[in-house]
């Protein structure tokens, strides 16, 4: 009986919507392929052995780390051990944080502003666009939301109890945040603070002591696995990926942090004024230093150009301002100011609502004065972060999640309180607001016609408000609410209709123009390329060494399951490896073949010493379909036709000396040769 009573006591739309969440997140996944193949890669990885796990290992040779904390990714670590390496499995736990953020969402927003604003809240936040769209992909986004809301929550409920470890337990959970994407976490923090400030019923001195208690947890919480990491040997761990100075707290600070408002994402914030000469430095020393045998049969070094050659040899980072320098914006956050988020690569991912959001707090704190500290938190949240998005000198569009939640409290609440009142005093310029930006947002897209008949029926909506009887006004408040949603909903249904890049998602139905825009990230190498190197490797730890993820490491590692040594990581430019310790991996057996194509910078002064020194392995060697002459024997005609077709252009590209996709270099000769 009691049970039953229980269910009675659900509320239907919360659950409906959970549904709506993990289908719009979940629907056609697995033409997402690889989804990120970057962190793909990483959780390839990570599933082979606790280190790789804990360390949040690139690659399974725990040679370097993904650009990002690891909470996350252990998440999604566990699904894929779970239920195996799919699409769906790497994008289950954004999955389920965006249906968890929008059931937090609905008992915070019920606590304060009741049902009807609870649930208007809730809808808005599972239609927001850009959290469908990351809540698809295997990036970190959905989670640091789900985890900062829970967070919020528990805070309510230390203002409740006014309990300290009620209030430490809040601050554990953004110190969680902090390692699921380093400094963004703390963006809402002067929610919080304000929020405790306000609200806490105790004297100012308690107050200091509570805050001080929470922020000494947060600083624990958020550091503990940097600090283990900092501290481990770095002979014993990974090499952190995306710094400069193999430190997780230098990624924090640089790569996550200071330099997302300053565009500079080198990882070092003083990299950028050192590259010019470091790049000089290396062209004239590498050229003039190196004797070389151009036979390629053997190497001649002498014991001078040995020193010479570790000396000269710089971190493989810095090889140009453009890659390693400050970056402004991307092509898809628009140049910074105050009205960035107008801007049309934005405004239809998160600004729907957001002038209604705005203007909710307005007319919240007028009409809702009990609740004053809670609109107080929602525009602490809101108001920073838009200032911060704003001006921020790099960022994607997909982190704009982060607005997702206040918009979404201030503006479902700003609805509820207008529809319960129906004053024209405030319900006619709230309707013009909302629908006109709605209007403007489908106008700079390029869809005017859609905006405009949303504009006409929400305005007629509007006049049925004031219509005599019950049924007329909820038909008139349906259709007002429909008009509102109505876009951003379509905005919503588009990644899972035509498809998104996981590494920069967003929705809009342009993603349908040429047939869809399924990611199609972590192409498998040539299968006879990869046979090739596995069965020649030998004892090799390293199935082959590239000089990033970006050119096709992550790939590698996804396709084969084995060690791929990165030595750039993510962008090419982290000097986790230079020439010298090459060498030494050379020498030791750990590495027998370097892989150079795709994405890479050709100033790197391996890939230069590489070129110069290894032997290249001609296609003929690995790929079958090869020939020079005759067919292949034991094919069929056509198939025989096609490869003559094929081993023909691969010898006009061998003859002409022009580069393929990839090539092979062998540096096993090189192993028994002395620094």
């Amino acid at each position: 009986m009691n049970a039953r009573l229980w269910i009675r006591k659900i509320d239907p739309v919360p659950a409906i919507l959970v549904l709506i969440a993990l289908f719009l997140s979940l629907f056609q996944i697995e033409k997402s392929g690889n989804l990120n193949a970057y962190y793909t890669a990483a959780v390839t990885s990570m599933t082979q052995s606790f280190h790789n796990f804990f360390y949040n290992s690139f690659d399974p040779g725990g040679f370097i780390t993904i650009d990002k904390p690891p909470v996350a990714f252990w998440l999604q670590t566990i699904s894929v051990k779970i239920f195996g390496l799919h699409s769906w499995s790497l994008a289950l736990p954004s999955a389920l944080a965006f249906a968890g953020s929008m059931v937090l969402l609905y008992f915070i927003v019920r606590s304060s502003f009741g049902i009807a604003a609870a649930r208007l809240s809730a809808v808005i936040f599972t239609l927001t666009p850009i959290a469908v769209a990351v809540s698809r992909t295997n990036n970190v986004d959905s989670v640091l939301v789900f985890f900062l809301l829970l967070a919020t929550y528990i805070l309510k409920k230390a203002v409740q109890n006014q309990r300290l470890s009620t209030l430490c337990w809040a601050f554990v959970l953004v110190g969680v945040g902090f390692n699921t994407k380093m400094l963004q976490a703390y963006l809402i923090l002067p929610a919080f603070y304000l929020f405790i400030w306000l609200a806490y019923k105790i004297d100012w001195k308690q107050k200091l002591k509570h805050l001080s208690a929470g922020t000494a947890v947060l600083i624990v919480v958020s550091l503990s696995w940097a600090v283990i990491v900092d501290l481990t040997p770095a002979d014993k761990r990974p090499y952190i990926g995306s710094s400069q100075h193999n430190s997780v707290l230098e990624l924090a600070l640089g790569y996550n942090g200071i330099g997302r408002l300053t565009g500079d994402l080198s990882g070092s914030l003083a990299a950028s004024q050192q590259v010019a000469a470091k790049i000089k430095a290396q062209d004239a020393h590498l050229t003039s230093t190196l004797p070389l045998d151009r036979d390629r049969s053997k190497i001649n070094f002498s014991s001078s150009t040995s020193s010479q050659l570790e000396s000269a040899s710089e971190p493989s980072t810095l090889y140009s301002s453009s890659s390693a320098g400050a970056m402004s914006s991307t092509s898809e956050d628009g140049p910074p100011s105050l009205v960035r988020l107008l801007d049309v690569k934005l405004a239809g991912q998160i600004t729907w609502l957001l002038p209604l959001g705005l203007f909710g707090i307005f007319l919240l704190w007028s009409r809702r004065r009990e609740q004053r500290n809670e609109v107080l938190f929602w525009a602490a949240w809101l108001i920073p972060m838009i200032i911060v998005f704003s001006l921020a000198g790099y960022f994607h569009r997909y982190y704009l999640i982060m607005l997702a939640p206040a918009i979404a409290a201030l503006a479902g609440s700003a609805l509820a309180e207008l529809y319960q009142s129906r004053s024209w005093k405030w319900t006619l310029p709230a309707s013009l607001l909302g629908l006109g930006t709605i209007t403007y947002i489908a106008y700079d897209d390029g869809y005017l016609a859609l905006g405009l008949i949303c504009f006409i029926l929400g305005m007629l909506a509007l006049l049925g408000l004031k219509l005599k009887g019950c049924r007329a006004a909820r038909m008139a408040l349906t259709l007002s609410l429909a008009t509102l949603l109505a876009l951003p909903a379509y905005w919503s249904l588009t990644p899972s209709l035509y498809g998104v890049s996981a590494r920069q998602p967003y929705a809009s139905p342009h993603l349908a123009d040429d047939g869809g825009s399924w990611s199609q990230d972590g192409k498998p190498l040539d299968t006879e390329l990869v046979k090739y190197m596995i069965e020649n490797r030998g004892q090799a730890k390293y199935l082959a060494a590239m000089p990033s993820s970006n050119s096709g490491a992550d790939a590698l590692i996804i396709q084969t399951k084995l060690p791929v040594l990165a030595w750039g990581g993510f962008k090419g430019v982290d000097p986790a490896l230079d020439v010298a310790g090459l060498q030494k991996l050379v020498r030791s057996g750990e590495l027998r073949y370097v892989l150079i194509g795709g994405t890479h910078n050709k100033k790197d002064p391996i890939i230069r010493w590489v070129e110069n020194n290894g032997v290249a392995i001609p296609e003929s060697a690995w790929n079958p379909f090869y020939s020079n002459t005759a067919p292949v024997q034991n094919v069929s005609s056509a198939d025989s036709d096609r490869l003559n077709i094929k081993g023909a252009i691969g010898q006009v590209f061998d003859n002409l000396g022009l580069d393929k996709s990839y090539t092979l270099y062998d540096l096993s000769s090189l192993r028994d040769i002395p620094l």
